[in-house]
């Protein structure tokens, strides 16, 4: 599993997220996952191996659990 570096990732975060509130409910307390996950395409009842995948940071309201995906690659956590 790779790690966020929590200082550079909340560094774009203030660069770009620019204190938004969260959509669903107003909250402005938002928790970083520690981890990069991965969004793969499904199909059929199951993952399509060998697919390309998206590396993203799930961003969750500490409120009401909203969950923002912001992308690995574009914050330059991943290459």
């Amino acid at each position: 599993m790779q790690k966020v570096n929590t200082t550079e990732f909340v560094k774009y975060l203030k660069e770009n997220w620019k204190g938004r509130p969260c959509h669903m409910c107003g909250g402005v307390d938002w928790k970083i996952q520690g981890a990069v996950f991965q969004l793969m395409p499904y199909g059929d009842d199951h993952l399509v191996v060998g697919s390309p995948n998206i590396p993203v940071v799930p961003v969750i309201c500490s409120q009401c659990g909203n969950t923002v995906l912001v992308s690995a690659r574009v914050a330059g956590l991943v290459d």
